[in-house]
């Protein structure tokens, strides 16, 4: 049997985990592949227990004081979850820090934060990094060095209160440097508690969280798995999925990738079976008719859907995404094969989600009603939000506060949004990167962009065009499917010279306009394309074009 945990019961994520382990002591915790023994193992809640203490014993030496802020730099991985649980029993503040971020920025985290300890992957990483003189840093590849063989197996939890700073959380710096959010106890069971309440769980549920899920998986008393990769999950067979829109995007290219080395005769099929999936979903979501095609999905299913269901492990029945939006073509070919995918919406200041897709309420062009407590409005196209799991401010940055948080204590997020009569949320951009053209019409590049990428010929795109009489776009190609276009129009791929040939020009545009072409209701004309510039270098976090979450550096992809 289940015991779901309330965020009042717990009372500080500490407290939340001795009351999982007390429990549900024999039941899985967490999943997760052992390197060194070549096999996936298993651990429970009892389990877990004694190997935090270990991590705490090894903290306890460190000499920090409760409020001292630990960094950690790593995967998802039930590694990070010991760090993080063995620091806050002991009154520490946790502060992750990107995978993939650029050296400044890291530099500029850990100096601002003044972090105490940074717990890394490997020695390679410490290299790229700028560390500060006299920062102690552990390196993952090496914990056993670090963790003590003997050690008091008893949880060791210093006070802490429910609105004690529990961790700082830093914004991805798409326009300057990282803000730091920082966030209580409170905060945060909050927020996983009102998400936990938007889907049913249910005993042999597995969750595999690309991006987060631990507080939510303790409340709910549901395993989780930490998959190496997209191929793991035919071993570990989730029902429950959060993660990255792009997660969804990539197993959709593997899918598009087989299809084009499948006979006529099978894509046809498939491309049926899709079409019929879809207005299924629809009926069943209350906006479609019912039709006598369906007695055939049974058939079509067991030949077609299924099979391809198996990149998720073929139980999946909630698969969260947040993040970028996916472009239609890909939601639908998705859930017409019987993926059941819903958006979620939230930004890392709210705590971060916003608003979620219930299974029986889903509308891709939405991303979701408001989460159980949380209040939202718009003002001057502004969305703005306030709740028990907002950020209770920036770290040392007062004036970036008064610009984030009103006197009521609304966040505002920035985002343009509209609000329709049942209260659900559509996003449709960033306030800042509205492209204003010459006579005045706005346009939402994000949405176009998402379009865009859709194409697998399609790396990365950037529309522009503010104050100009036309919009056009930066376009990235994929080195493999340029090779293909450079062929058909008797290029060499190979030279920079033939990216500027109007002949690839030409071809690429009209892909883009057929693209858009299918959502001719959606985009004004002033949305449609005229100009594009092809690129074959991908832009980086490295170069500083893109975030470590994969937001386009608008200004600095304006200035190269």
């Amino acid at each position: 049997m289940r015991k779901e945990i309330s965020a009042e019961e717990a009372k500080t994520l500490f407290g939340l985990f001795r009351a999982r382990v007390k429990y549900s002591p024999d039941k899985v915790a967490y999943r997760y592949f052992d390197e060194i023994r070549k096999a996936w193992r298993s651990l429970t809640w009892k389990e877990t227990a004694k190997i935090v203490a270990r991590w705490q014993a090894a903290l306890k030496k460190e000499n920090l004081i409760p409020g001292d802020r630990v960094g950690l730099m790593m995967r998802n991985g039930y590694e990070r979850v010991m760090f993080e649980f063995a620091a806050f029993g002991l009154g520490l503040v946790t502060v992750p820090f990107y995978l993939h971020d650029k050296p400044e920025n890291s530099a500029y985290i850990l100096k601002s934060t003044d972090i105490k300890l940074l717990l890394i992957e490997n020695e390679t990483q410490e290299k790229a990094l700028h560390i500060l003189a006299g920062l102690r840093v552990i390196c993952l590849d090496k914990i056993e060095e670090w963790l003590p063989e003997k050690y008091d197996t008893d949880l060791c939890e210093k006070a802490s209160e429910p609105d004690g700073l529990a961790t700082i959380l830093h914004t991805s710096g798409t326009t300057g440097l990282p803000k730091g959010a920082m966030f209580s106890h409170r905060n945060i069971l909050s927020n996983a508690e009102a998400t936990a309440k938007t889907i049913s769980f249910y005993e042999e549920d597995v969750l595999v969280p690309f991006t987060g899920g631990y507080v939510l998986s303790m409340l709910m008393d549901i395993a989780i798995a930490f998959p190496r990769s997209l191929n793991d999950l035919q071993v570990i067979r989730p029902t429950i999925i959060v993660s990255a829109a792009r997660l969804y995007e990539y197993a959709y290219g593997q899918i598009k990738t087989q299809l084009l080395r499948s006979p006529r005769w099978m894509r046809c099929m498939f491309e049926y079976t899709v079409d019929m999936g879809w207005r299924r979903f629809e009926y069943q979501q209350g906006r479609g008719k019912w039709s006598s095609e369906f007695l055939l999905w049974p058939l079509l299913d067991m030949l077609i859907a299924k099979p391809v269901r198996q990149i998720f492990g073929g139980k999946l029945r909630c698969g969260f995404y947040a993040g970028a939006k996916l472009p239609p073509e890909i939601f639908q070919t998705l859930v017409g094969l019987g993926i059941p995918i819903m958006t979620c919406y939230g930004q890392t200041e709210a705590g971060p989600v916003i608003s979620v897709n219930r299974p029986d309420d889903n509308i891709p062009a939405s991303v979701g009603k408001p989460l159980a407590g949380v209040a939202v409005r718009i003002e001057k196209g502004e969305l703005l939000v306030k709740g028990p799991g907002v950020m209770t401010g920036y770290w040392n940055n007062p004036s970036a506060n008064q610009a984030a948080l009103d006197k009521e204590g609304w966040l505002h997020t920035g985002d343009r949004c509209s609000i329709d009569a049942d209260g659900r949320i559509f996003f449709i951009g960033r306030m800042s990167d509205i492209i204003v053209t010459e006579k005045g019409e706005e346009i939402s590049p994000v949405e176009i962009e998402v379009q865009l990428t859709a194409d697998l010929l399609i790396a990365q795109a950037m529309v522009i065009g503010k104050g100009k009489p036309f919009v056009a776009a930066l376009i990235v190609l994929n080195e493999e499917h340029w090779k293909q276009l450079a062929t058909q129009l008797k290029l060499n791929p190979d030279d920079p010279s033939a990216l500027k040939e109007k002949s690839a020009e030409d071809a690429v545009l009209a892909r883009i306009t057929k693209i858009l072409g299918k959502y001719s209701d959606k985009y004004s004309d002033a949305a449609q394309i005229r100009r594009v510039t092809l690129l074959k270098e991908r832009w980086t976090v490295e170069a500083g074009l893109i975030t470590p979450t994969d937001k386009l550096r608008r200004a600095n992809l304006s200035i190269k």
